[in-house]
């Protein structure tokens, strides 16, 4: 995964094409293995005050994508008015997530493999639901356990039971090449009909009483503003009225959030970096419009005066940029709250302080610090494999079973398992290494000088996983060494 405007640029595109967000902020989250799930399935649940998502293994036919695989169910935390997405860890086995409700909340999941598969649903659990998440034909398939009502809008995607026209992306990956022209104004056609079939179908439920006032209400928004979102090239920003930019209650959809950000883009004329790209911004100028505009809600304009500073420091900015845009949230923001949260969130960012720019500065998660260089003399005589990785990289995550189980197999040998995430939110990192058990290793580190550190530029860090090699004398080995899951690497490391 290439990083960090490689990210930006790859979110963005998915974002794009399948009009959700993502960022990744993931919750302490518990686990169980396929062996366990028939056992424990019936007495999971954690209590009345939670929601309990219980996701059954990923089915062979989404594991063969061979692009990104994506696999999220994000929220929105309207106290901090930030998106919170979890990852969904069910790759090799099942994956059990909690989530503290007050009493009801809207998830959206997405779904892709990279190849054919993209799924984008919306979902209302409330307080108390157990929820078993299986897979029919690629498309999730909710069971809420405890309510005997309420399905049919939990399986809504299904339900609905209209084919939707295939989007570009996926019409290019299964098919190796762009619709002709004559075969995209057929899927325009298409797609024009199956939005009005949607409404006619949302209008036909809502007269039966099968949905809810609200889950009509947001269903309908989310098909809406979808439309909007896939036009947005053409689509007349500025003469929009201004009642769409003041609608809060919507803020927990995110066609509704990416209409924002759209209409921040062409409204504002927001810069473009590269033209070629049209869908990565230059997230300052984006913040410095919307900061100096009167446009939006009060609610609105701190939602996305946070969300392009996020941005600004995923694409990898200074401390300097970093310390700077915060001060002007600080000045902007009308919830003042929301401002201790980032500054814990990104506090390594934002003390203020410089760090030696020569080698590699790490920190654990109980605030202790160690030099990588004092790190290989410590572990002197040693073979050291390091594991560069962040809570935000799918594949990192879906190598780390492999890797745990390399170092159980490798016990015997002197071999010592370094894990360094290049996350700039240090509580994200905490609890995704809570949810993966990295909290449970001798050596689980945060870097605490990245990019900034000259060892970074020197190994060329631009991409993650990454896994490098020292000698038991402390010189490197390999800097790109092969993934766990492959033989190689346990080759390597048994022969020095």
């Amino acid at each position: 995964m290439n990083l960090p405007n490689k990210l930006i640029m790859l979110k963005k595109y998915v974002l794009g094409c399948c009009l959700l967000f993502i960022i990744v902020i993931v919750s302490a989250l518990c686990k169980f293995t396929k062996e366990e799930f028939a056992k424990k399935e019936n007495n999971i649940e954690k209590g009345e005050g939670f929601v309990t998502l219980i996701f059954k293994k990923f089915p062979d036919q989404i594991n063969q994508g061979k692009g990104l695989k994506s696999n999220v169910i994000s929220f929105f935390d309207e106290e901090n008015l930030q998106i919170r997405d979890v990852l969904v860890l069910n790759f090799v086995e099942n994956d059990t997530i909690f989530f503290h409700v007050e009493k009801e909340k809207y998830f959206q999941y997405y779904l892709s493999n990279g190849n054919d598969i993209r799924i984008n649903s919306l979902y209302n659990f409330q307080r108390g639901d157990t929820i078993i998440v299986d897979f029919l034909n690629g498309i999730p398939d909710i069971n809420i356990r405890n309510r005997v009502k309420g399905n049919f809008e939990s399986n809504y995607s299904i339900n609905l039971n209209i084919d939707a026209p295939i989007e570009p992306i996926v019409f290019r990956n299964r098919f190796g090449r762009n619709r002709t022209k004559e075969e995209s104004e057929v899927y325009l056609k298409e797609r024009d009909e199956y939005y009005n079939k949607i409404y006619k179908q949302l209008d036909s439920l809502k007269r039966k009483n099968v949905l809810s006032d609200r889950s009509y209400q947001l269903l309908y928004y989310n098909i809406y503003y979808s439309q909007i979102n896939v036009d947005r090239g053409g689509y007349q920003f500025k003469t929009i009225a201004d009642s769409h930019l003041k609608q809060d209650e919507l803020l927990i959809l995110g066609s509704y959030r990416f209409f924002l950000e759209n209409f921040v883009q062409y409204a504002y004329n927001v810069k473009v970096p590269e033209p070629k790209v049209p869908f990565v911004v230059d997230y300052k100028d984006a913040f410095d419009k919307v900061m100096n505009s009167n446009d939006f809600s009060t609610r609105i304009k701190d939602y996305l005066l946070i969300y392009y500073f996020k941005a600004i420091i995923s694409e990898g900015s200074t401390k300097e940029d970093a310390i700077y845009y915060f001060k002007q949230l600080q000045e902007s923001l009308f919830n003042k709250q929301v401002l201790l949260k980032l500054k814990e969130e990104y506090i390594i960012l934002l003390d203020g302080n410089t760090y030696d720019e020569e080698g590699a500065l790490l920190i654990d998660a109980y605030g202790n610090e160690i030099k990588l260089n004092d790190l290989l003399k410590l572990n002197n005589g040693k073979i050291i494999l390091i594991d560069f990785w962040a809570s935000w990289c799918g594949p990192c995550l879906e190598m780390m079973p492999y890797s745990k189980q390399l170092k159980s197999d490798l016990i015997n040998y002197d071999i010592v398992f370094v894990y360094v995430s290049i996350d700039s939110n240090i509580t994200l990192w905490k609890n995704v290494s809570k949810k993966i058990g990295l909290d449970e290793v001798e050596y689980n580190f945060l870097a605490k000088n990245y990019p900034e550190s000259k060892f970074y530029r020197d190994i060329n860090l631009k991409s993650i996983p990454r896994y490098i090699i020292y000698d038991r004398k402390g010189k490197i080995v390999t800097l790109n060494a092969p993934n766990p899951n492959s033989d190689s690497l346990r080759k390597i490391l048994t022969k020095l």
